[in-house]
């Protein structure tokens, strides 16, 4: 099997999985952008309406990565579409997209905030 045949493949398995635009950027070069909105919303609005969350902390990443901004405001607008308040003690930025950030703010929220939540959404892939 070639290789064109193979990024075709896996594209098309990539399409089934996740929300995602496929847009040739430089002649020849293949690449698969992530659509920020669409797919954050839906697992936000899939939290709240089949799971019932309502309490929803955001790891929101970054402050300066255009990436997490998107997403910050992708969870700022979900939450309101389903008429929950923006509880700022439930976001936290983070230095980077790391795992080892993502865990030091789950304790900040755990141990020195002491906030409950009842989910987790981070601005990382």
């Amino acid at each position: 099997m070639g290789r064109r045949r193979k990024l075709a493949d896996f594209q098309q398995a990539l399409s089934a999985a996740t929300h995602r635009q496929h847009q040739h950027l430089h002649s020849g070069i293949t690449s698969i952008v992530v659509d920020n909105e669409k797919g954050l919303h839906d697992a936000i609005s899939h939290l709240i309406e089949v799971h019932g969350r309502r309490r929803i902390a955001f790891i929101r990443g970054p402050e300066m990565a255009q990436d997490a901004e998107i997403r910050y405001g992708v969870y700022q607008k979900t939450l309101a579409e389903h008429g929950l308040p923006l509880d700022l003690d439930l976001v936290f930025p983070t230095r980077n997209f790391s795992a080892i950030s993502g865990q030091l703010v789950t304790r900040v929220l755990l141990d020195e905030r002491k906030v409950s939540f009842d989910a987790v959404v981070a601005a990382n892939d």
